[in-house]
């Protein structure tokens, strides 16, 4: 089954794992800073694949790792894109629209 960014950013269950101490810190933008950390994170264990085939160690590219941290950096998108402090955007257009401009390019929709 294949839906939107935007279709899956409207159902994904957030907060459930949250302990009460960062529940209770008082800023504004600590939900988008904490899926920023979590992209980083994701986008590290990248890096250490791709350095691990530069330096010939491990398993070459392993694809369910790959797959699971691609997806992880496009769900943290989505979870900084929800709770951006100055409000919602929706990723699904925001993608499109970036691609539009930067590529000059009009997408087929």
């Amino acid at each position: 089954m294949s839906m939107t960014l935007t279709e899956i950013q409207k159902q994904l269950p957030w907060g459930k794992f949250y302990s009460e101490k960062f529940k209770a810190l008082d800023l504004p933008y600590k939900d988008f800073q904490h899926a920023i950390t979590h992209t980083m994170k994701a986008l590290g264990k990248l890096s250490a694949i791709i350095d691990d085939a530069d330096h010939g160690e491990g398993r070459f590219f392993p694809r369910e790792d790959v797959e699971k941290y691609l997806a992880d950096v496009i769900i943290c998108a989505i979870r900084a894109a929800t709770v951006n402090p100055l409000g919602p955007i929706d990723i699904g257009l925001a993608v499109v629209r970036r691609i539009e401009t930067k590529n000059d390019v009009t997408l087929k929709k």
